[in-house]
């Protein structure tokens, strides 16, 4: 009999590790023995604006169908629909979302985990997707644009205040904090506030700055308990000396059109010896020469092309080359004011009433604009084109 007890002991072992094996298996079993397909669901980032959050998930597999889809979220890792979920609408393969409104459900500056979820059909089971953690924005959000219109002592700054509850219109302050070190704060920096206290886009502009001086530039608002600030903005003051040994006066503060900074050469244009030049083609209208920022290349180049005149200013700076540089052009009016503006206190470019240069921007047929340093006031006269004038050419990059 004893003999009959191990074979039997066996066959017992043997069936229970085959029993559990099946368990384990990826897909489960129904009450009749037959193999269960999951749905297979993933989870992907989601997107926040001030008002909802859009949960994303895709169904990569519906295995033997779903009845439900959606997303789960909470503090804690590997949410389940134990804690806050909410359906989504949809069928099939693909991706799917949905939007869940911010207020009261989600804490400014908190973090939570989300994860989607689809529930299997054969079996009422739910399955759930990869965990995705994500940060909520604070309370306000402070968004700094680019420097703009670097001069060497001045810029122009601009901001944006959005707050998550749109019932608020305002701030207590905002405004501009500045520093030479990249550890800028309220405390640590000088602080330029805004009249305003409405919340959107404000701007001011920086005075009295350091020439070529590397400063670090935040934005902030202030709503009675805390501080919010942007992200830090590194930006450099002009009167740096260029490729061609002049100044560097003004950066627009990015590269657009092929260009960003502007260059004046070191010294005033000679010809023949002298500083006195014509512009040149008295009678002839060059059409379409402007007086803005950025234009002084294009006017140039119509007044080359529409003055044969061997000793005209523009054809002179287009000719012009210094310390092996030779991309110059007759500054407009307006790039002549802001070289002035900007390095006043490094050049001279006039002191009596009497010197005076030209720019590229055309008058009429037989007068051109030139530019008075000396009277700043009322710059750009539009005086003959037989005038003998100083020149200033003028390069971007």
């Amino acid at each position: 009999m004893k003999k009959l007890t191990y074979p039997i002991l066996l066959l017992v072992l043997v069936f229970a590790c085959s029993s559990d094996s099946d368990s384990a298996s990826p897909n489960n079993n129904d009450d009749g023995g037959n193999e269960i397909e999951l749905p297979v669901v993933t989870t992907q980032n989601p997107s926040i604006d001030f008002l909802e959050i859009r949960f994303n998930g895709t169904i990569v597999s519906e295995g033997d169908g779903i009845f439900t889809r959606g997303f789960c979220w909470a503090e804690n890792t590997n949410p389940t629909i134990a804690d806050s979920f909410q359906d989504a609408s949809g069928s099939g393969l693909g991706p799917y979302f949905t939007d869940v409104g911010i207020f009261g459900v989600f804490e400014p500056g908190e973090t939570y985990n989300v994860r989607a979820y689809a529930g299997a059909n054969a079996n009422g089971e739910m399955v759930y997707g990869n965990n995705i953690s994500f940060t909520m924005p604070e309370k306000y959000v402070v968004n700094l644009d680019i420097v703009r219109n670097i001069e060497a002592t001045r810029a122009e700054i601009m901001a944006e205040v959005e707050s998550l509850d749109p019932a608020t219109s305002s701030v207590v302050e905002k405004g501009f904090v500045y520093h030479t070190s990249s550890n800028v704060g309220i405390n640590n920096g000088i602080v330029v506030d805004n009249s305003s206290t409405d919340l959107g886009e404000f701007q001011e502009a920086l005075e009295n700055l350091a020439i070529a001086q590397d400063y670090y530039l935040i934005a902030y608002a202030y709503d009675g308990i805390e501080y919010f600030y942007s992200d830090v903005v590194p930006f450099s003051t002009m009167g740096a000396v260029g490729a061609s040994g002049g100044y560097v006066f003004f950066d627009k503060g990015e590269m657009t059109d092929g260009w960003r900074y502007l260059e004046a050469a070191p010294e005033d244009l000679v010809y023949s010896g002298s500083t006195q030049i014509k512009w040149g083609c008295t009678g002839t209208n060059i059409a379409l020469t402007s007086r803005d920022l950025g234009t002084g290349l294009e006017n140039t180049n119509r007044i080359v092309q529409g003055c044969a005149a061997a000793n005209c200013a523009a054809r002179l700076c287009d000719n012009y080359v210094v310390n092996n540089v030779d991309d110059w052009f007759l500054p407009s009016l307006d790039e002549m004011i802001y070289l002035d503006s900007s390095l006043s206190s490094l050049i001279v470019l006039g002191n009596s009433i009497d010197q005076v240069h030209w720019t590229s921007t055309q008058y009429t047929s037989s007068q051109a604009r030139n530019y008075n340093s000396y009277l700043s006031f009322a710059p750009g006269f539009g005086v003959s084109k037989s005038n003998d004038c100083f020149v200033r050419p003028v390069r971007r990059f």
